[in-house]
Formats: structure tokens, sequence, C-alpha cells
């Protein structure tokens, strides 16, 4: 994710923070996977490139992980 944000691209950056947000809801942090995908602002991201299904799928991850079901299944639909 740092190499990627030196780099400025908004591809690299969305896949990387993505793909951690993953592994942290995976881990049982939910609290830095919000956090992170806040940073993405996620709920402003569409869904037309394949770096933002990544960060979308890990809104998804997050949302069932948090116990709203309805909510990560609606992201999932979207996709």
């Amino acid at each position: 994710l740092a190499l990627a944000q030196t780099l400025h691209s908004p591809y690299w950056i969305r896949s990387a923070s993505g793909w951690l947000a993953s592994v942290l809801v995976r881990q049982g942090d939910n609290g830095a996977a919000r956090a992170l995908l806040q940073h993405i602002d996620v709920t402003a991201l569409p869904m037309d490139t394949i770096a933002a299904r990544v960060v979308w799928t890990a809104q998804a991850e997050l949302e069932l992980a948090e116990g709203h079901p309805a909510a990560g299944l609606e992201i999932l639909r979207q996709l």
C-alpha cells in the first residue's frame, strides 16, 4: 500500500487497500478494515474497475462480519 501511495496510482491504492481490508476482516480487525475503507471513501467509488470491485468486495465482507447481512448481500448483488 505504501508503494502504491508513493506512485499516486489510484488502481494500485484501491487494489492494495481492498486486499488488505479483506485480510483485516478475516483476522477479526474490523475497526482497522473500516478505517482503511473509509480512507478510500468506498461509498463514492463506482463499481466499474477491477480495483473498485476489490474494494467493494472487502466492504461487503466487512458488512457481513459486523452482522449486517442485508447490506453485505446488497453490495454483492450490485457487483
